[in-house]
């Protein structure tokens, strides 16, 4: 009995130490398998910082639309001003009488 006891002992020691032995080289599937982490890894930062400049871009684009549109409206209530103004002094001129100063 304790003979079959030394021999499994021994038996799991060698299959023990052919295991560590084993993970410690690297195989072609293990790189690939690294590689393929590796590139997964790139494409996921790169496709956040790609999302990131597009949000960026986005809300520049929104913040000068919305100055333009604010510089739009104020230069139509300036020509309206202008227009409104001018069919005034038409009016009075018309009429025979002298534009009101401005």
């Amino acid at each position: 009995m304790t003979r079959l006891k030394t021999t499994f002992g021994a038996l799991a020691l060698v299959a023990g130490l052919g295991l560590v032995a084993g993970c410690e080289e690297e195989g072609p599937a293990e790189k690939a398998g690294e590689n393929i982490d590796n590139a997964a890894e790139q494409t996921q930062d790169a496709a956040q910082d790609a999302a990131q400049e597009t949000k960026d871009a986005a809300q520049e684009a929104t913040q000068e639309t919305k100055d333009a549109a604010q510089e739009v409206e104020q230069k139509m209530e300036e020509a309206g001003q202008d227009a409104e103004q001018a069919g005034e002094e038409t009016k009075q001129e018309m009429q025979g009488e002298q534009p009101k100063p401005q």
